[in-house]
């Protein structure tokens, strides 16, 4: 028999920003749940549940639909081995998404379901490697994902975050120290990728009639990317974690915190298998 181990926590996700006039901010705030099996390449389930925007369940048509969808990835499983992880359910959830499909498309119909519908199957259950990728833009798995890595400093540490509101992947360079005595995890980033960044924003200011003009690229984008984690031991037993993100550039601002901190104490208990 082999020892698995459950962690709780809380995680509080907040994203504020404003398109020239126009200023939006939107808040969710949900429960995760990891079981890890502990061996020398453990696997690691991760439940979400509770979810909420602004505090509130979702009603709206749209918004409930995509949600939907996106609750039948959960559980999710990784198979952690030394400092990487790979997807290892994509059968089962691929699955569920397939059941779930059905059973939406029994309940709406139309234009709006049909483009929520084919963008999330084309991205999830296409393939695993596909699966893969859409869970690696979520801002909760990146977060794991740092908390797994070689904990040694590093002063060219490259890492990747998708920025919601342009659905544009931003990758940025930076420091990361770790700090023994306090067992805190340290990073602090600028954008590399500003040419593509750009170009996402020219876009935008296409789709909402901006003029052009409202767009230099002489001006240089300001940006930091902030994560802050203490460790219980390490890797995945963590106390807390924050990320802050910030973005700036004339007509666009970004900012995002991801939260996530622990709700109780760990539960040990004996397991027949491996999930």
């Amino acid at each position: 028999m082999q020892k698995s181990r459950d962690y709780k926590y809380s995680v509080a996700n907040t994203i504020r920003y404003r398109l020239d006039q126009e200023s939006h901010q939107a808040s969710s705030s949900y429960k995760i749940e990891f079981k890890k099996v502990e061996n020398q390449n453990f696997i690691v389930e991760l439940s979400r549940n509770n979810f909420k925007i602004n505090k509130k369940e979702i009603t709206a048509k749209f918004a409930k639909i995509a949600h939907e969808y996106t609750t039948a990835l959960f559980p999710v499983q990784f198979q952690i081995d030394n400092y990487s992880a790979s997807l290892y359910n994509f059968n089962n959830i691929s699955e569920r998404v397939k059941i779930k499909d059905t059973e939406l498309n029994l309940r709406y119909q139309g234009e709006g379901i049909n483009y929520i519908r084919n963008s999330f199957l084309e991205k999830t259950i296409k393939s695993s490697d596909a699966m893969a990728n859409y869970f690696s833009t979520l801002g909760l798995i990146r977060v794991i994902l740092f908390c797994i890595q070689n904990l040694e400093n590093n002063e060219q540490h490259q890492c990747k975050w998708l920025v919601n509101t342009l659905n544009f992947a931003t990758w940025w360079t930076g420091t990361k120290t770790y700090n023994l005595d306090s067992n805190t995890l340290k990073y602090q980033g600028e954008i590399t990728n500003t040419e593509e960044l750009f170009d996402k924003l020219e876009e935008y200011a296409n789709l909402y009639e901006l003029p052009l003009n409202i767009i230099n690229r002489e001006q240089a984008i300001t940006s930091s990317l902030r994560h802050d984690i203490q460790f219980i031991t390490q890797k995945l037993d963590f106390e807390s974690t924050e990320t802050e993100i910030k973005i700036n550039h004339g007509f666009f601002e970004y900012q995002e915190t991801l939260q996530i901190s622990a709700i109780n104490n760990i539960t040990d208990h004996e397991n027949q298998s491996q999930f």
